[in-house]
């Protein structure tokens, strides 16, 4: 009898360990095959923002500071970046309507029509999230891309400038922008 009832505890563990296999071997329900998007082709510019914080530095040494806001619109812009070699490029135009704090009450907003991305944009390269572009400028576009998929790309950046304006003032913008495509 202890042999029967070690006989039935022993088939009813083989039972358990068994139907516990099995339920770790569930067959596989087929997922979504994720898309690997890359960035070569062309883009449609949707939406751009914009802020700038610039300096401005007179020969007396005096210096200047304003900040600027601003919001694209009547967007027409399209963004080819293309491989071998890595260039990009963008035609259209936008207008932008910039809003500038020069300090002490003193607060502008104007409307630039007709603008372009061409200063923005040359050879192009990718580091990761790390989309970097020379401009013709010789200014560096450093972006972070925070979005790349099959139909959808948008990143920050950053640019500084350092230019002589037409009064010999040195003027120094760092310019930081949200851009978001689609295709």
């Amino acid at each position: 009898m202890k042999f029967f009832k070690l006989f039935i505890v022993c088939v009813f563990a083989f039972s358990f360990i068994s139907c516990s296999n099995s339920d770790d071997t569930i067959p596989e329900i087929e997922q979504e095959i994720e898309i690997d998007p890359t960035i070569i082709g062309s883009w449609d510019l949707t939406s751009l923002t914009t802020s700038i914080y610039s300096t401005t530095t007179t020969s007396q040494g005096t210096i200047s500071e304003s900040n600027s806001e601003g919001e694209g619109s009547n967007i027409d812009i399209i963004v080819i970046f293309s491989e071998n070699p890595n260039i990009s490029t963008a035609v259209g135009t936008y207008s932008i309507e910039l809003t500038t704090d020069f300090g002490g009450g003193q607060i502008i907003t104007q409307t630039f029509d007709d603008l372009n991305l061409n200063n923005f944009f040359g050879e192009w390269s990718l580091d990761e999230n790390q989309l970097i572009i020379n401009t013709p400028l010789n200014n560096t576009l450093n972006a972070t891309i925070t979005s790349l998929t099959e139909n959808t790309l948008i990143y920050n950046s950053v640019l500084e400038e350092e230019f002589t304006n037409s009064n010999n003032e040195l003027v120094v913008n760092i310019i930081n922008q949200s851009y978001i495509y689609s295709r």
